[in-house]
């Protein structure tokens, strides 16, 4: 997913929320990921047939979150 929408010049945080592969023993079947991202930059998640995906950006807050 591009992300050219996001303001040009700001650092967002992403919490990135897909399916996860099952595997034996686990308790919940999704896979959280935290990054940070850019409007240059593109999301990438892989899709399974009954699956989905979730994404909650916002304006990364404090000092040390350029990259």
């Amino acid at each position: 997913v591009a992300l050219g929408f996001l303001e040009p010049g700001k650092v967002y945080d992403a919490l990135v929320c897909t399916d996860a592969r099952a595997e034996a023993g686990a308790r919940a079947q999704v896979h959280v990921e935290r990054r940070q991202v850019r409007s240059s930059d593109r999301l990438r998640a892989e899709a399974f047939a009954s699956g989905g995906c979730a994404v909650r950006l916002q304006v990364a807050q404090g000092l040390g979150k350029e990259r």
